[in-house]
């Protein structure tokens, strides 16, 4: 027995037996260092429509403004004298309203992230939104 491959091993000098790259089609290597690929432009199939991914954030900016603009009326709503019931509506009610469209603009935000089409900083709008208008809800409710 000369050991010619059995248990992995070369038969000429008992090392390991080199594998072989799979054949297949092949990315072609870009010049330069990968710092400067980082930059480098994408073949048309994999760019994103400018004007689709436009609308998009124009949409989001708009649910973030909306949203932001109710939890501002939650916290304008001054009531006239003490905590009634009509100022823990007209402070709750925006408050709630805003949490609800906050959960939608995050999904739609998460979406676009996901996609590659937004940075991770763009979560950050609708999930303070988020927080804030709980906390307000919930503070607004335990008024007595």
């Amino acid at each position: 027995m000369d050991g010619g491959g059995e248990g992995g091993r070369d038969g000429r000098t008992g090392g390991p037996v080199p594998l072989e790259k799979a054949e297949g089609p092949q990315m072609p290597q870009m010049p330069g260092k990968p710092e400067e690929r980082a930059g480098a432009v994408r073949p048309p199939q994999e760019r994103p429509d400018r004007s689709a991914v436009a609308v998009l954030v124009g949409l989001l900016v708009l649910g973030n403004a909306l949203t932001g603009w109710l939890l501002l009326r939650s916290f304008l709503a001054s009531p006239s004298d003490g905590w009634d019931q009509g100022s823990v509506t007209a402070a709750g009610v925006p408050a709630m309203w805003a949490h609800v469209l906050s959960w939608l603009t995050e999904w739609g935000t998460w979406q676009l992230v996901r996609a590659g089409r937004l940075r991770m900083w763009w979560m950050v709008p609708p999930v303070l939104v988020m927080a804030v208008s709980l906390v307000r809800m919930l503070y607004v409710t335990q008024q007595p």
